[in-house]
């Protein structure tokens, strides 16, 4: 693995276009600022922005000519942020917010037939191949009964349908509920996890199946115990079984 050091080097570099060293540029290969339409750059924008973290000491300068190229200006205290997040980027340990606006980029320049690359301090840190990417092979989609589990930890929306997030150990997990289903989850924000029930929307790419959506229509609570009541409780419901036997039955339960 590429140190930090040598992905992006501390020293500044002066652009032989006489920019600052400071300047991030996006260059995209197969737009130009007179073809690309202003809510699609809007969007390069916002998906550009949150990759390098939202950082209030970025700044847009312009879009010059040739191929489209965006450029933004970083004021010098946010350059060792900006250099620490491109570096992660590099080595493929983002944050996943920013490894999702990674893709997510990459995406619309896939969409638009284009490719692009990321200059910052001189150096070329980051290419998307968008047009140039494998082409992947999606089947779908298609509906299943499904059920997911976690912690909720946050609820919102302002429609018929309510966003519900989960968290179950280091995964996020979103979904929608109807507003009466809304109402019964919302004693359980920051509670006990929860099981949900209803149907999900699936894909299969490139062999693996992916749920990209989930709508709930019920749900259970999930009661937090311990291992020792867990294999209390299987013990009650097999009253036949001699306490000095218990945990050798177990393990010839697990062994077929």
């Amino acid at each position: 693995m590429r140190s930090r050091t040598d992905s992006l080097d501390n020293r500044k570099v002066e652009l032989k276009s006489g920019v600052p060293a400071n300047e991030l540029v996006l260059s995209i290969d197969g737009l130009t600022p007179a073809s690309i339409p202003m809510n699609r750059l809007a969007k390069y924008l916002e998906v550009y922005s949150l990759m390098l973290g939202n950082d209030p000491y970025i700044h847009f300068t312009a879009v010059r000519d040739g191929s489209c190229a965006i450029h933004a200006y970083a004021e010098e205290a946010a350059v060792p942020r900006i250099k620490e997040r491109l570096s992660r980027l590099q080595e493929e340990i983002a944050p996943r917010q920013a490894s999702k606006a990674r893709q997510d980029l990459d995406d619309l320049l896939f969409a638009d037939n284009a490719e692009g690359e990321i200059t910052a301090y001189g150096q070329k840190v980051l290419t998307f191949p968008g047009r140039n990417r494998r082409t992947v092979e999606e089947i779908g989609p298609i509906e299943r009964d499904h059920t997911i589990e976690g912690q909720i930890f946050q609820m919102g929306g302002k429609d018929a349908t309510i966003n519900v997030l989960l968290r179950d150990g280091d995964r996020e997990l979103r979904c929608v509920v109807p507003i009466e289903l809304a109402r019964r989850l919302a004693v359980h924000l920051f509670g006990p996890k929860v099981r949900l029930e209803g149907t999900g929307v699936w894909y299969r790419v490139d062999g693996q199946w992916q749920m990209r959506s989930f709508e709930a229509v019920d749900f259970f609570k999930l009661e937090d115990e311990s291992l020792r009541d867990a294999l209390a409780n299987v013990r009650a419901t097999l009253p036949a079984i001699p306490a000095a036997g218990f945990i050798d039955s177990l393990e010839e339960l697990r062994r077929e």
